[in-house]
């Protein structure tokens, strides 16, 4: 047993079986474009430690890849969320809208990004109700 059995192992457990549907090269560049740019901006925040793991391989049906990267497990998982860690999750959750428009333009934006924009919609949704908005914490 090797260190890469353990990883596909893991990422079966996680993720689910590999999915070896055929996509075009469109479709392929855009998964890159949209992993890549969380990766860059998650790199690039003071909440998000170290990227563990980036793919543009789908699992079990799922169109897109995904970046793993280290988290606070304080913070991310015990709900004890900071404004900025907040805001540095909304961001990245972003970023593949913004690469998008960037990369292709506003009249070429896809919906890949999509479920992460939701994500940041539950973010902004928990800034909001946990009184962190400016109204209540000062300018931004």
């Amino acid at each position: 047993i090797t260190t890469d059995d353990l990883l596909q192992a893991a990422q079966m457990e996680e993720r689910g079986m590999l999915d070896r549907k055929e996509r075009s090269k469109e479709t392929w560049e855009q998964v890159a474009l949209n992993e890549a740019a969380m990766a860059v901006a998650a790199m690039n925040l003071p909440n998000i430690y170290d990227i563990e793991y980036i793919t543009i391989a789908p699992r079990a049906g799922r169109e897109l890849g995904y970046v793993r990267a280290q988290l606070d497990s304080m913070k991310f998982h015990d709900g004890m969320l900071t404004r900025q860690s907040l805001f540095d999750h909304i961001t990245v959750q972003l970023a593949p809208r913004a690469a998008d428009e960037i990369w292709f333009g506003k009249d070429q934006l896809s919906t890949i990004w999509a479920e992460t924009a939701d994500n940041a919609r539950v973010a902004a949704r928990m800034y909001m109700l946990g009184g962190l908005s400016e109204k209540h914490h000062g300018k931004v």
